[in-house]
């Protein structure tokens, strides 16, 4: 509709020039003739649905002739005719101004305003997930209900977007400009890497996680400064929780590790299938493979000796409940790191 509007917008200027041909001039009339006036000049600056009626009854040219008149409108001289097309040229480019740049946007906690009213935005108002392209090269993968601010083209020494809701980020590797998002209290700044902002349901608390590369997190100041507090660094696999009833960030594990980039493509019916091999053996391979750091309440447990194929799912929680079962033990994450706890094998 956007694209159509320009199209739109363009042909009315053309008019107004007097540099239509003859059968756009010819339809431009008739559509004229099939309007009421001044109902429509007031209309367009307070009905959402005329944009779209104006452009449907250029675009399918179904006007009807126009059934004569008792008498001659006052503005249907040719010259009161290239007025009303500048007087909605101006009101239609208003309406854009406001609908593209303005006009219900959400705010997001600890910035202005002032710093996201120039900006380009897009809502997710489907129910599935869409990506949005930035001039980078970055996507983000925009969830339901949420928004993205982003500005057309990027600056020299910096990438900057706003998002409120949930998102994730792919970004382009650009050592020379920081990529940053600023969500609701806090800032999260990449160089390139993959991972998710996203705001948890029923609470004011947002949560970072990374799944590629570094990424460091910081909490906003009320001016949506940075805070001079030591920023988290997160590793694949490692999240960050702000609080927002206490203002601190707590770091944690992801919910669902995944396999690090380097065993994305390895062959895992070798690298985790395992016969007579002790779990320290085992949880040296899930550390490289993982990025997570184990350990055990008992040195008996690692050196118990395991069989056991975990090539068939690559989730480590599900790799984790096998090998506890298999040695008669438990786990639980404690913060970054997974404790193994038990007897130890009989």
């Amino acid at each position: 509709m956007k694209k159509q509007l320009r199209k739109f917008l363009h042909l009315l200027r053309k008019y107004r020039a007097e540099q239509t041909t003859p059968e756009q001039t010819r339809m431009m009339d008739i559509w004229y003739d099939s309007i009421d006036y001044d109902q429509r000049h007031s209309a367009l600056d307070t009905d959402p649905n005329m944009e779209k009626e104006i452009w449907e009854r250029i675009e399918q040219g179904r006007f009807q002739e126009p059934q004569p008149k008792t008498r001659r409108l006052w503005w249907s001289s040719v010259f009161m005719r290239r007025a009303a097309g500048a007087a909605i040229l101006v009101l239609v480019g208003a309406f854009l101004m406001y609908k593209y740049r303005g006009g219900n946007r959400p705010a997001i906690s600890g910035v202005a305003t002032e710093a996201t009213a120039h900006l380009n935005m897009v809502t997710n108002e489907k129910d599935s997930a869409l990506t949005v392209h930035l001039s980078d090269g970055s996507k983000c993968r925009l969830a339901a209900g949420s928004s993205l601010f982003y500005p057309t083209s990027f600056e020299a020494r910096s990438r900057v977007v706003y998002l409120k809701g949930e998102g994730y980020f792919e970004v382009e590797k650009d050592a020379g400009r920081p990529f940053l998002v600023y969500s609701d209290h806090i800032v999260t700044r990449v160089v390139g890497t993959s991972f998710t902002v996203k705001k948890l349901k029923g609470t004011s608390n947002i949560e970072v996680a990374v799944y590629s590369g570094k990424v460091m997190v910081q909490k906003m100041t009320k001016k949506a400064g940075v805070s001079d507090e030591k920023p988290v660094l997160l590793t694949p696999n490692k999240k960050v929780t702000y609080l927002s009833g206490n203002d601190a960030l707590v770091r944690g594990l992801m919910d669902k590790p995944v396999l690090l980039n380097d065993y994305h493509n390895a062959d895992l019916s070798e690298a985790f299938t395992f016969k007579e091999v002790p779990v320290s053996a085992i949880l040296a391979v899930f550390e490289k493979a993982y990025g997570v750091r184990f350990s055990v309440s008992s040195e008996l447990i690692k050196n118990c000796i395991v069989t056991a194929d975990m090539s068939q799912d690559p989730s480590l929680v599900s790799n984790l409940e096998i090998l506890c079962a298999a040695i008669n033990a438990n786990f639980e994450v404690r913060d970054e790191d997974v404790m193994i706890s038990g007897e130890g094998c009989r």
